[in-house]
């Protein structure tokens, strides 16, 4: 499964009229990355761990309004855990 496939699953949505958008929101959420101190490679992985985070800011961009602030907060939590790791474990 794609990452773009992946956010529009957590966002619940079936269609493709907006893979567009939720493209450039998981290339902002790379970008985001990069300027907090995440090195390129780790920030450009298809790492599990990054790809939760980056769905994590997709839902907080373009998610239901109520939980916005939920998004928001474990997208922060994730990207201060990823960059202050370093580097991400080897995946099994």
């Amino acid at each position: 499964m794609t990452l773009l496939e992946k956010c529009k699953k957590a966002l619940r949505i079936r269609h493709s009229q907006l893979d567009e958008m939720i493209l450039e929101d998981i290339d902002t959420a790379r970008l985001e990355m990069r300027r907090a101190g995440v090195v390129s490679e780790v920030a450009n992985s298809d790492n599990k761990l990054v790809e939760m985070a980056i769905c994590a800011y997709v839902q907080m961009k373009e998610g239901n309004d109520e939980k916005k602030e939920l998004y928001e907060e474990a997208w922060k939590l994730q990207l201060d855990d990823i960059r202050k790791s370093g580097q991400l474990p080897e995946e099994e």
